[in-house]
């Protein structure tokens, strides 16, 4: 299966990946392969100018931001459709700010800040992933 037919797979009612997401590699041979269609200058759609502003370097495949992520698996690419993920917060542990306290051999205070979530996909179908991409 290639790249275009996962993005396909994600495919439904209009509803297509928001963002892919990659190792270095990956990134890198996709940068490679699309080296000889580049224009200089840039031409709009060259790259996510929104992720770009915010310090993001990125591609494009299809529209859709490709970002490289060094936590992302070795080999791996990732299409997300972010309207479908939600952070789930819980209200007990949000940002909760515990009692300060002095440790009895520091002359200082400590304290605890407390936070507790998930983050929750409600539609799995709408996301793919490769695990083992090769050259």
């Amino acid at each position: 299966m290639c790249i275009r037919d996962r993005w396909v797979a994600c495919q439904s009612g209009g509803q297509v990946p928001t963002v892919i997401v990659g190792d270095k590699n990956n990134y890198s041979r996709y940068w490679a392969l699309n080296q000889s269609f580049q224009q200089f200058p840039q031409q709009p759609g060259g790259q996510d100018t929104q992720l770009a502003q915010a310090g993001f370097t990125n591609l494009v495949f299809n529209n859709v931001p490709w970002l490289q992520d060094d936590h992302a698996p070795t080999n791996g690419l990732a299409f997300l459709n972010e309207n479908y993920w939600e952070l789930i917060v819980n209200d007990k542990a949000n940002f909760y700010v515990q009692d300060f306290v002095k440790p009895p051999n520091q002359d200082a205070m400590t304290s605890l800040l407390v936070w507790a979530g998930n983050a929750s996909c409600s539609n799995i179908q709408r996301q793919g992933a490769f695990t083992a991409l090769t050259a």
